[in-house]
């Protein structure tokens, strides 16, 4: 017999318990989301041995997580939760060539600080030392691709003509995008001791 391989995702709490939709809730709330997930792993152990999704709420939404600004942060997006997609949407920060062109000009200077910019609170926090027992600031390992999130920050269109219409500009914003991708994994890399 195959060993069971599968990996289980928390939004499957609602449709297996028969209870209505909670996103923000499941996302935000630590006792909701234990209470919930508990119940989902009781039944989950029955059928496969094993409890198939975490109890503990990601530390992506914990409010008492230690937190870095986002790359949206970096590039003046937006973000607002949508509980009808139960996840958070970017809002453009740049509808135009001259907008976009002003945006990057304010990343370049925002990269050569990167650091202050991600933290501008207390570096002991950064790193959880100073937070609650066992919070530690979470690493850096995912990232929705990087043309998604252009399309995010300029506009799905306006990136397409972009590309094709000012090609330089377009590189520019792909170059500053990937730059402020590593950076702040390798700043976050530091600020968690690793």
């Amino acid at each position: 017999q195959l060993p069971m391989g599968i990996v289980m995702s928390d939004e499957c709490v609602f449709d297996e318990l028969g209870i209505a939709r909670e996103w923000h809730r499941l996302f935000h709330d630590r006792e909701y989301h234990g209470a919930l997930c508990r119940r989902y792993n009781d039944r989950a152990e029955v059928v496969t041995g094993r409890r198939l999704i975490p109890e503990g709420l990601s530390v992506e939404f914990d409010p008492e997580a230690p937190r870095a600004r986002t790359l949206a942060d970096v590039f003046e997006a937006r973000s607002e939760w949508r509980e009808e997609t139960w996840s958070y949407w970017l809002h453009p920060s740049a509808g135009s060539e001259d907008e976009l062109s002003a945006l990057l000009d304010r990343v370049e200077r925002r990269l050569e600080r990167l650091r202050d910019f991600l933290f501008p609170y207390d570096r002991g926090a950064r790193r959880g030392r100073d937070g609650p027992p066992g919070r530690k600031l979470a690493a850096y390992r995912h990232q929705r691709g990087p043309v998604t999130f252009a399309m995010s920050v300029y506009g799905a269109e306006n990136l397409v003509y972009l590309i094709l219409d000012n090609p330089d500009l377009a590189g520019r914003f792909r170059d500053l995008i990937l730059r402020a991708i590593l950076e702040r994994a390798r700043i976050i890399d530091e600020e968690r001791g690793e």
